[in-house]
């Protein structure tokens, strides 16, 4: 999962390896038509096994996990982590064709710099003709080392 050349930055920069783990819980989305939901989370290219969608609660109940390591830069003079952007989007498919609905997009760093090292998250998709339309998810970071660009 991590590249294992040491990255060429600037003095007092340095590469956080963590494990970032997403539990998706639900899509809430008003679909009409019978179709199977998942996620995809973007950034590590990892996808949720297809769930039906409940046309009538307009809810798709996915209840499974994306884990992956990711590279997330540490400035040490700022004291802050370096923006680090990936999408959870919302891919719906039917027998014919297969078209994202929506998507959301995360800074993992706003995470980090927060000191949030786990969150429940409720949070509208962008990109989707349901303007009512929400991804839910629980986030976690683990930290599993660091890489010196010194």
């Amino acid at each position: 999962f991590f590249c294992t050349n040491e990255p060429m930055n600037s003095a007092g920069v340095k590469a956080h390896k963590y494990q970032v783990s997403f539990f998706v819980d639900k899509v809430r989305i008003a679909i009409k038509n019978s179709c199977k939901i998942s996620v995809v989370w973007k950034l590590n290219k990892c996808e949720t096994k297809p769930v039906d969608m409940n046309t009538t609660a307009g809810i798709a109940s996915i209840n499974q996990g994306l884990v992956r390591g990711t590279k997330i830069m540490f400035n040490a003079t700022t004291n802050k982590y370096e923006d680090k952007i990936g999408h959870l989007r919302v891919r719906m498919a039917n027998d014919e064709k297969s078209r994202m609905a929506g998507q959301i997009e995360l800074n993992l760093a706003k995470y980090l710099n927060s000191g949030t090292t786990e969150k429940t998250e409720l949070l509208p998709l962008d990109k989707c003709p349901d303007k009512n339309a929400t991804l839910s998810f629980k986030i976690k970071f683990e930290k599993l080392g660091e890489y010196s660009s010194e």
